[in-house]
């Protein structure tokens, strides 16, 4: 019987000393957390003055030609376009939703089939451009 009552207070002492040791190392309430937030225009434009870039949903997609991975990946658009380009302008304030710097109005946007990163399809006179979502998570 005291082997019995010994073990269960071992136990118990133990079960403890991991639930104390797993709070301890858990997160901290009064830490603070990072937010995490997309990269914006005027960072971009900032670093490259020249991108050839349009934004949507507050997310901004910069052309990919020389971004060999993402020339790599079998992509086939949507038939009916996500959007159009509505505004062309290198005003970092100008360039919001469906604003680019170098399409020009009226570009259709498409949206792949195959949604394995954020990568949407401008046709410009029948050919297409891959455009990459600058995501920050």
């Amino acid at each position: 019987m005291y082997k019995a009552v010994t073990s269960f207070l071992c136990l118990t002492l133990l079960m403890i000393g991991i639930v104390f040791l797993f709070n301890m190392y858990a997160t901290d309430p009064h830490k603070e957390t990072e937010t995490i937030t997309h990269p914006t225009v005027e960072e971009v434009l900032t670093e490259h003055p020249d991108a050839d870039l349009f934004v949507y949903n507050d997310i901004v997609y910069i052309k990919a030609e020389d971004i060999e991975w993402v020339n790599e990946l079998e992509l086939q658009p949507k038939t009916e376009e996500e959007f159009i380009i509505k505004d062309q302008t290198k005003s970092i304030h100008k360039l919001t939703d469906k604003a680019a710097t170098k399409l020009p109005v009226g570009t259709h946007i498409y949206e792949p089939l195959e949604q394995y990163v954020p990568v949407y399809i401008a046709v410009v006179n029948g050919k297409g451009m891959r455009y990459l979502g600058l995501v920050e998570g």
